[in-house]
């Protein structure tokens, strides 16, 4: 066969082939082809030329535009199909050169395994009668109401505040089997640390600083640098390597420094998260990310929104527990904004004790007041108005949000509030009223 015919059959296979590619949506065939050699594509919104990253792995030089308005394909050549864009995308990658068959295999396979959880429907699909009288095994705690036995968890608090002291004291306890703050229960089971936070020699210290003892069954990864991307090869290994070891956590300290993505964007988060969420469901494991939370000074509606990136990272996890410094009590103090467990815990206090020699710390639970009268609650109320002269708030949820931050007690609360209604330091919003709901803003009052 002469060449010419060996490029005009390739040319029909290809034709044949790329018609059947437009009945995949560019977006499900880019999804299914990055699980299968990772590349970064941007999609272009012709309306306003926002980039999107859907598989954020290589540089800006080595991507394709896709222009949803004009439906065409640019990159480094000149693209004008499906196929097309794909052979480049998968060629692109390393500089390698496969043939259209071999292409058209990669894209098969891509397909199917995007589409496989599809397949016998008709075994994946019960009746709601079927459904209640299924044995499922029932979601638990690795750290008794604080911590998810598997899926993926948050610690998240300001610099300094005790993040990484909270994060190895609880890998100490997991790993021993012991009371957690010496008040909560923990399953016994090896850990994983990443640190990539500190310099190794910090990190040891802190290890002997708690105490922390030989034959502890904690693994370290010892290592500069650890960076989570599509990389189907890494990830596999990683995973066996943890299955190898029974780890039952792994913490990553901290969260930015596994990445190089933008955690503002939910489009460029979903793919880190979705590759923490498959450790976490294929180890059956918790996977505990260190985090930290948004600058000062913003108007946060939820103690929830100070979690620092795009909303998904929030979404996406099982338990978050918030550490803040509580100067009134010189101590540090849990929250836990989200359990989809149960019922999240609030305020926990605790303090990190280091003894005279200064060569043991160890984190003490403490119990403290959370109840304060209404000279307190009013103090509270004026900087929250101060900070947020119109936060969109009625005067139950203004009250709710306060008292739950502030730590006080929600009839003093309310009391106070309507203390500074009454003395006009608050007032109602003009217009603002619907369904019974005054919302109530900073007055004219001066209200220092």
């Amino acid at each position: 066969m002469s060449k010419q015919e060996t490029k005009k059959t390739t040319q029909g296979e290809k034709n044949i082939f790329d018609s059947q590619l437009n009945n995949t949506p560019i977006r499900q065939l880019i999804g299914a082809l990055s699980m299968v050699v990772g590349y970064k594509i941007y999609i272009l919104d012709g309306s306003n030329d926002q980039k999107i990253i859907t598989t954020p792995t290589l540089s800006d030089t080595n991507c394709f535009y896709y222009e949803d308005d004009e439906n065409v394909l640019t990159g480094p050549l000149s693209i004008c199909s499906k196929f097309d864009m794909v052979r480049h995308y998968i060629n692109a990658l390393g500089n390698q050169s496969k043939s259209d068959g071999e292409i058209m295999v990669i894209i098969t396979d891509a397909i199917k395994l995007n589409n496989n959880i599809f397949h016998d429907t008709d075994k994946k699909t019960i009746t709601m009668n079927k459904f209640l009288t299924k044995q499922y095994e029932p979601a638990g705690y690795l750290v008794e109401g604080l911590l998810a036995e598997v899926g993926v968890s948050i610690i998240a608090g300001s610099p300094g505040v005790g993040k990484s002291w909270t994060a190895f004291d609880i890998a100490k306890n997991v790993c021993r089997g012991n009371l957690f703050l010496g008040k909560f229960k923990t399953k016994k089971k090896p850990v994983y640390i990443v640190e990539v936070d500190d310099v190794p020699s910090v990190f040891q210290q802190r290890a002997r600083l708690l105490d922390v003892k030989r034959e502890d069954e904690i693994y370290i990864w010892d290592y500069p640098t650890f960076q989570i991307n599509g990389d189907e090869e890494m990830l596999e290994n990683f995973i066996t390597h943890l299955l190898k070891l029974n780890i039952g956590l792994i913490i990553f300290d901290t969260f930015r420094n596994i990445h190089n993505v933008d955690e503002n964007s939910s489009e460029m988060m979903a793919p880190i998260l979705k590759i923490l969420k498959t450790i976490s469901l294929r180890c059956n494991c918790a996977v505990l990310l260190i985090h930290h939370q948004k600058k000062g000074g913003q108007d946060f509606g939820r103690e929830a929104d100070k979690l620092r990136g795009s909303n998904s990272i929030e979404a996406e996890a099982t338990t978050i527990l918030q550490l803040s410094q509580d100067t009134k009590h010189k101590a540090v103090r849990i929250n836990q904004t989200k359990n989809k467990l149960g019922e999240p815990i609030k305020n926990i206090y605790f303090t990190i004790n280091q003894n005279e020699a200064g060569d043991k710390i160890d984190l003490k639970l403490i119990e403290v007041s959370t109840k304060a009268d209404a000279t307190s609650a009013i103090d509270e109320i004026k900087a929250f108005y101060e900070a947020n002269p119109d936060p969109g708030l009625s005067m139950v949820e203004a009250i709710k949000q306060i008292a739950e931050e502030k730590n006080l007690s929600p009839n003093s609360t309310k009391i106070a509030f309507k203390q500074l209604v009454t003395e006009a330091h608050l007032k109602i919003k003009p217009g603002k009223t619907q369904k019974n709901k005054k919302y109530y803003i900073l007055g004219a009052s001066n209200i220092s």
